[in-house]
């Protein structure tokens, strides 16, 4: 399968995880699309700007859309993380967002 890769410019980056200062007290906690949240795979955005199920390279790794965030809007990604202190440490940083797109 061919793929290429749209620039989506500069993307405010912030981390999150699973946590309830993350995520608040919920029993369980699955992504927009009903997904288990996955570090280095899963990440949020405003589904208007980059649709759900998307693929987006940042960095080199590349991560899919499956979730949303209130405080997500227009170009900022939230990063999943598999601890409270790796989404605390990755802090707020911005970085160029490439789309997959199959051709």
């Amino acid at each position: 399968d061919m793929e290429e890769m749209v620039n989506l410019g500069e993307f405010e980056m912030t981390g999150y995880c699973g946590c309830d200062i993350c995520c608040g007290t919920k029993a369980v906690k699955l992504t927009k699309m009903e997904t288990v949240p996955k570090p280095e795979y899963t990440v949020a955005a405003d589904p208007e700007v980059i649709p759900l199920g998307s693929s987006i390279v940042i960095n080199g790794v590349t991560y899919h859309v499956e979730d949303v965030g209130q405080a997500i809007k227009g170009k900022s990604i939230d990063i999943f993380f598999a601890t409270h202190e790796e989404a605390i440490e990755f802090g707020r940083q911005k970085m160029t967002v490439y789309l997959k797109q199959s051709l």
